[in-house]
């Protein structure tokens, strides 16, 4: 994959390069990881929707006995449908966009019959024994032992490598397809310190540590055979004690080069290509999707002086306190629902919203919108 151009402004100001995007790959879509075998006996068409996903778990749970059909967070269930349905999270999270809508119509989710049909959905997993109940089931070590079935996740390296393993085979189902998604056009980069007295040697560790594997490698991973050994082309851990692993180490992520990176063994051959197909396939950033409906927002940052910014600062500091505060409201939500006590959450989360809160939010987004709009015929 190259740098694209859209990212590359989000790293300029004033015509002036601030960052150096790195290679990394972020889909925006969720997967189903599920035991192939039981896959072929009870969802043999493979698994493309949460309609799809429902039968399964319910299959499972009819027949195997001794099996949990599956696993996923409410909250990222909630977002993950929500997408699925053809929504897309603008400005802030619990509000939502059509993505098919002709013009931003944001809306509280509370108030969207798709978020309504997802809790009842869960709930339905909830009460009928179909999903792990994370404070009693160790999550990664019952997929180790094949007694989790499937667990849903973010498509992404990271996920799938803490909890796939190589003694029950496991496939990855992504899920929506055919629906589009909105991803960040946001760039993962890294920018050298302005106070630095040597910059140019920071961005020659840079391309030192892009021009080969082998650079790569031990930049990432450390020295072979001691902290990461080689099985073909993949990472292989097996005899290598836990205190000398590096491949997770804190802060790798803003160095990660997804055409370097190594799979381990366990993964599926294609799982790279799931990843890249699922990123850049029938996804459209959100500078895209702005762009679209005439919205220069990049644009309108970049023209902004600092006073403009400073005189919004009020309003926008006590939106950003609604928002916190209808956050903890949602997160003591899903926790809720997480730990099974499900019966009634729904209304009394819908009954502690402030509605007249949740308008101020989205009658501020909307008028920033109509300030960059407003500007843009100035120009």
């Amino acid at each position: 994959m190259k740098s694209n151009s859209e990212q590359m402004n989000y790293l300029k100001f004033d015509n002036k390069l601030y960052g150096v995007l790195n290679n990394a790959l972020i889909s925006p879509r969720n997967c189903v990881v599920a035991r192939t075998d039981l896959v072929s006996r009870y969802a043999p068409g493979g698994i493309h929707t949460y309609d799809d996903y429902d039968r399964f778990l319910k299959d499972v749970k009819a027949n195997e006995k001794e099996i949990i059909p599956g696993y996923v967070s409410s909250g990222d269930f909630f977002d993950s449908y929500m997408q699925g349905s053809g929504y897309f999270m603008l400005f802030a999270s619990t509000f939502y966009c059509r993505l098919d809508a002709a013009d931003f119509r944001l809306v509280p989710m509370e108030r969207i019959d798709e978020f309504k049909t997802a809790y009842f959905l869960y709930e339905n997993w909830k009460k009928n024994g179909m999903l792990a109940d994370p404070g009693n089931t160790d999550i990664s070590q019952a997929i180790q032992d094949g007694t989790l079935a499937s667990v849903v996740f973010q498509m992404s390296y990271d996920y799938y490598r803490s909890i796939a393993v190589d003694k029950f085979n496991y496939s990855v189902y992504p899920l929506y397809l055919n629906r589009q998604y909105v991803r960040s056009g946001l760039p993962y980069s890294i920018a050298v310190n302005s106070r630095s007295k040597y910059p140019e040697r920071a961005l020659m560790f840079i391309d030192w540590l892009e021009s080969s594997q082998e650079n790569y490698d031990l930049f990432m991973y450390g020295i072979k055979d001691k902290n990461y050994k080689l099985n073909g082309n993949a990472l292989d851990m097996s005899g290598i004690d836990w205190n000398s692993q590096m491949f997770r180490w804190e802060g790798s992520d803003a160095f990660k080069n997804y055409n370097l990176d190594r799979p381990f063994p366990y993964e599926p051959e294609d799982y790279k290509a799931y990843i890249e197909k699922c990123a850049l396939n029938n996804t459209i950033t959100n500078t895209q999707l702005f762009n679209n409906h005439g919205i220069d927002l990049v644009g309108y940052l970049s023209r902004s002086n600092e006073k403009e910014l400073d005189d919004n600062s009020s309003e926008h500091d006590q939106i950003l306190a609604l928002l916190d505060k209808r956050t903890k409201l949602y997160q003591s939500f899903t926790q809720r629902v997480d730990t099974g006590e499900i019966e009634g959450a729904l209304q009394e989360f819908i009954g502690q919203i402030n509605d007249a809160d949740s308008d101020k939010i989205v009658n501020y987004y909307l008028h920033q919108i109509q300030k960059v709009k407003d500007s843009q015929k100035q120009q």
